[in-house]
């Protein structure tokens, strides 16, 4: 019951609490009365002033769970405008998910992702050696059109934007409890439910982006040599090279889907107050963040693998099954349900084409930022010579002839020119 209070608080910060308060300034009666006494049959006009028509129809009860009025005039109807986590006349019935629609997202999803993801690896490493998998070298990370210091500037800047963004969040959201009631209960099962919110889990993974970024940046200015930049990615390179990949594609889908969906969905569905859709924490990380995450993307030497794909389909899975998760042990505890974005939502019958949409814009996303990184981008991905590697294993240096015969026995040769399949 702790994980209901948790969800039902997290979910006020972004919706409930904004409807109750425009709701109370608005409506002071219940939905379809008007006058001093609230006896009246009417409606509120858009201008906030009461109209009386004795011929509406209006519910038989008050309007609960922080539902707002509708009045539709040329049907002669006063309805309750639900909030999505309930329905029925007076928004007084907890919304149930679809059992098949809980299996999808909570098995089906993770499963296919999880056993794609395998298949793509396996054949990738039966087609390529393992070194090529990863072969750009590790100064690529850390220069590119720009130089060392301009991205160590550049990322640490960012580094500490995003920090203070995040600590204004917290502060102002979950300990000053805005927008929310005073009697509010905030407490550690309230943070792990704003995981829920792919926008929040994307603005963490961008914070550890960059500071992993400002690391390796310092470590190549002052504690590597040039030799050492020539040497294969280290563990930490490999996941910030991973990142970056999933970052700059999903950055993109972020800002499509709220502006595109989300946006209009809250203002015209739920009436939130673009006070609150329009917030410093909302543009930052619906808009700013695409621009934040490009130009760095723009300044460093990596370029994209398009079998680096599975990386993002995994992250995209493990939210999903996160979510879901959650939804499954509400579901049990029987609570109403209460999805982080409606068009994830057990309970709507289309939800498996919002899957295959979602999945699909992950897909144009990542292959447009393949484009660029490859055919618009400046400069060209610096791969691992056999000189290098050899001289990292102690072996003697070969000339650039022997070099190319080396690896041409070996099937693949590794050059300084665009390559598709890095």
């Amino acid at each position: 019951m702790r994980l209901a209070g948790a969800a039902l608080a997290f979910k006020l910060v972004f919706a409930a609490a904004a409807l109750a308060e425009t709701r109370a300034a608005r409506d002071e009666c219940p939905c379809g009365y008007v006058g001093e006494n609230c006896t009246d049959i009417g409606y509120t006009d858009p201008a906030g002033l009461p109209v009386v028509n004795p011929d509406l129809k209006v519910p038989q009860g008050e309007c609960v769970h922080y539902s707002s009025c509708e009045t539709d005039l040329g049907a002669g109807v006063v309805s309750c405008k639900c909030w999505e986590a309930y329905t029925g006349e007076l928004c007084d019935q907890p919304l149930k998910p679809l059992v098949w629609n809980l299996l999808v997202m909570g098995l089906f999803v993770p499963a296919v992702f999880s056993i794609g993801s395998l298949i793509l690896l396996r054949r990738h490493h039966k087609s390529t050696d393992s070194p090529r998998y990863f072969s750009i070298a590790r100064k690529a990370t850390t220069q590119g059109v720009g130089s060392k210091m301009q991205l160590f500037v550049y990322r640490a800047l960012i580094a500490g934007f995003l920090l203070l963004v995040e600590l204004a969040g917290f502060v102002y959201f979950i300990v000053l409890k805005n927008p929310m009631p005073d009697d509010t209960e905030v407490d550690f099962l309230t943070l792990i439910k704003a995981l829920l919110f792919f926008t929040i889990t994307n603005a963490l993974m961008l914070q550890v982006y960059f500071t992993i970024g400002t690391y390796l940046s310092a470590r190549a200015i002052w504690f590597e040599t040039e030799e050492q930049g020539e040497l294969p990615l280290s563990t930490v390179h490999k996941v910030f090279y991973v990142i970056m990949q999933i970052e700059t594609s999903t950055t993109i889908l972020i800002a499509t889907i709220f502006w595109l969906v989300l946006f209009p969905y809250a203002v015209h569905e739920q009436g939130l107050p673009l006070s609150m859709l329009l917030s410093p924490f909302s543009i930052v990380f619906h808009g700013l963040n695409v621009f934040i995450m490009g130009f760095d993307f723009w300044l460093n030497g990596l370029y994209f693998v398009k079998h680096h794909f599975y990386y993002m389909l995994v992250w995209a899975g493990l939210y999903f099954f996160l979510h879901n998760f959650v939804m499954l042990i509400e579901f049990a505890e029987g609570l109403p349900h209460r999805p982080s974005y409606f068009f994830i939502s057990s309970a709507s019958p289309y939800l498996v084409l919002w899957i295959m949409v979602i999945v699909t814009l992950m897909g144009i996303f990542f292959m447009a930022t393949f484009y660029l990184s490859h055919y618009v981008k400046p400069g060209q991905p610096v791969y691992i010579s056999s000189m290098s590697k050899s001289t990292a294993n102690g072996s003697e240096p070969q000339s650039p002839m022997q070099e190319a015969t080396a690896n041409s026995s070996h099937g693949s040769i590794i050059t300084k020119q665009p390559s598709l399949e890095p």
